[in-house]
This record gives C-alpha cells, structure tokens and sequence, in this order.
C-alpha cells in the first residue's frame, strides 16, 4: 500500500548537499528537510527548492524517530512551502510535467498501483496506455485495436488524465484554438465519444469515479476526476410545457409526472415508464430563450451553463454529438462542446455509420414520388424533356415498389 515515506528520496544531489552539508535529511515535496540542532532540541525545517521559500515544521526534544518522520512529511505535503509528490501530476497554470516524468508515473501506475487493487498486469494494456500518452503528448493520431477484456478503457482514460493534469500541453494549447486565452486553455477537457449509451453511463459512474479514487488514495491526483456527459435538448423537460401537460393530464400521468415536478429527475430518458409521446410534449423544444417565464429554473439551461465551461477533466459524448459540433465549427456556429485539446474514440467500429447519418441524404420508396415531382416541377434551358422523361420512370419504378 502507498505510504506518505514513499514520497522521501534520502539520496540527496550534490549541490543540494554541499549548501545545507549533515542537516539535509532526506528530499520529498519538492523540499529539502533540515534537522537543526539548538540548544540541546532538534528543529525540523523545510525550504523549497524552487522558490527558496521554508517553513519550520516541528522542535523536538530528541531526534526524530520513523513514525514521526512520517508525521512531518504529511504536515509537509500540506505546508505552504510544500510542493507536487513524487507520483503528483496535478500542476497549476505555468506549471507543468516533462514526458519522461509522466511515462515514469504511468508505469508506475500500472505496475504497481493498480495490482494493489485486485487487477492484473497486463503487458498489452500497459503498451496500449503508453502509446496513447506519447501521442497525446505529441498532439498525434493514433489508431489502436484491443480486443474485449484487455482492458483498453482504463489504459485512455488514465492516459487522458495524467496529459490533462500535467498540463504537458499548455504551450501548444493556445495556438490550436487563436483567439482563447491561456486562462480557458489551461483547463480544456478530453472528449471521449462512444456509440453506445450504456458505455458512457458505465464510464461516468464506474470507470471514471473508480480511477479517480485510486489515483487520489495513491497521491497521483489532490481532486477528484470530473466529468460531463453531453445531451441533447430532448433528454431535458421544459418546465413551461411540463406544467401545462401536468395540469391537463389524468391522475395516473400526473403520479408519473411527480418527480419531475419535484426536481428528483433531469434526464428523461431515465424514465421508462414514460411513454415515447409524454415525453416529446414535455420536452425542451428547438426554441428556449430568455424570454421563457422558466428560464431561470430551467434544468436544461443549468446544464449548458456548467458543461460549456469546459473545466471538467472530461466531456463524454455519443459519435453523432461529435459529429454534429465538428459540422457547426465547419460552417462557423458556435459549437456544441467547448474546445478540447484531445478526442478519444471508443468503440471506433461505429463511427462511419455515424458518420454516414450526419452527413449523408438517405431516400427509400416512399421519397421517390415527391423526388419525381420535383424534377418535373424545374424549368430547364436543355435536355429537359430527358430529365422529366427520368422522373416519370423513377415515379412508375416507385408505383411498382411493395410498400410497408
């Protein structure tokens, strides 16, 4: 199990040794601890290495012994002279970890910290985790196939996480994105896309909260791993119409209606005992607005508000939602999710039929008449008669189509 000692590097470099001589004790914090001898009692100081900055942490009658040593090294992690452990990867804006750093507490993640929670090591994850991070760090592509069960999942998101953390890439961030400052780059998110509902629900509430609380126990991470999951306006109930459906419905759908009403519920598609037509007529619709009587308790607009700030380590998305902002970025609309400096792509097997439903124009049977008629309706300067000729065949092959 981690111990706060781990933090402790007894073997003191050169320069720090001939400045501060036999009162070096140990490095651990990014400080030097001092064993000060005065008067017959020990003082225990620390003096940052970077900044210069001490504090004195204790006086003791008589040398410190091992359990108290492990006492003053946690009262130094919380000091003001303190700074990042060993393993840390959370960095403030200015701050950050080279590669090399970051590939040290990778590995050291999954070859020593993860086993001491029941999983295996796993050579391919391991090699999988490594080359993501490389290519984060590089701001590269990379395509990677694992099959089930060889835990890919942890291997990006924890890779995402210590790149996000680290801030390895604020230099470059700013020039990805002209005309954000280097405040919002400091904080911008990894999007993960996935095809499946079911996959980013068990990301949310197993995967992320269940990394976030190893690497925090480990001394890895000092806050929590956040996360947003991005929806669309037909997840939210509009309060305006959620009333008035409610004061018209029978006494059966207003005992359905209640936890919405009270707050208790914000995604309708956790409901399922609500049919498919209640929830079209209740739920947020294409126009929402301030001048809404609702819109200062409107559940939908709370939600833009806090995922549009992009702060959340991670925004976590269906392909088609991430399809759709790259349109609305491509044409010059504001965009859907706020800018990022990282996609993953889970389950990438399905991301061409998304592809193909956002892009594409797709007609059966049942569209060719009013294609037809279309055609027949057009002025043309040449070739006409040949173009309403067509449309007339495609109208008679239509007629002959077994329609269901």
């Amino acid at each position: 199990m981690y111990s706060i000692l781990d933090e402790i590097d007894r073997e003191i470099p050169q320069p720090v040794s001939q400045k501060y001589g036999e009162n070096a004790l140990c490095l651990a914090y990014g400080c030097v601890l001092l064993e000060q001898p005065v008067g017959g009692r020990y003082g225990y100081r620390a003096v940052n290495l970077t900044t210069g900055s001490a504090e004195t942490l204790a006086r003791k009658n008589a040398p410190i012994t091992t359990e108290g040593m492990n006492k003053l090294i946690a009262k130094l992690r919380l000091s003001s002279v303190g700074g990042p452990g060993r393993y840390e990867v959370d960095r403030p804006p200015h701050d950050k970890l080279d590669r090399d750093r970051l590939t040290e507490i990778l590995n050291h993640i999954f070859e020593n910290v993860l086993p001491e929670h029941g999983f295996a090591r796993r050579p391919g994850q391991i090699r999988l985790a490594d080359e993501l991070l490389h290519s984060l760090c590089k701001r590269d592509l990379i395509l990677s196939e694992a099959e089930v069960g060889s835990g890919k999942t942890h291997a990006y998101l924890i890779a995402a996480a210590l790149v996000k953390r680290s801030r390895v890439n604020d230099f470059w961030l700013p020039m990805s994105w002209p005309g954000q400052g280097y405040a919002e780059s400091a904080y911008m998110p990894v999007v993960v896309s996935t095809s499946s509902i079911a996959l980013q629900n068990a990301i949310a509430r197993d995967y992320i909260p269940q990394i976030s609380r190893i690497l925090q126990q480990h001394g890895i991470i000092r806050e929590p791993l956040t996360y947003v999951i991005r929806k669309g306006r037909e997840h939210f109930a509009c309060e305006k119409k959620l009333r008035a459906f409610h004061a018209d419905a029978d006494r059966e759908t207003k005992k359905l209606l209640r936890p919405l009403l009270a707050g208790n519920v914000i995604d309708l598609g956790e409901l399922d005992n609500l049919t498919p037509y209640i929830k079209r007529r209740i739920c947020v619709g294409g126009r929402c607005g301030r001048d809404c009587p609702c819109f200062s308790e409107c559940h939908y607009q709370d939600y833009l508000s806090h995922a549009q700030t992009g702060h959340a380590d991670f925004q976590i998305c269906n392909h088609q939602y991430l399809l759709a902002d790259t349109v609305r970025r491509a044409g010059g609309q504001p965009s859907l999710i706020p800018h990022y400096q990282a996609v993953i792509i889970d389950e990438g097997h399905k991301f061409l039929d998304a592809a193909r439903q956002i892009y594409s124009v797709s007609f059966s049977s049942h569209t060719l008449p009013n294609i037809a008629t279309d055609l027949r309706s057009f002025a043309y300067r040449k070739g006409g008669r040949d173009i309403q000729a067509q449309a007339d065949s495609l109208a008679e092959q239509s007629a002959n189509c077994i329609h269901f």
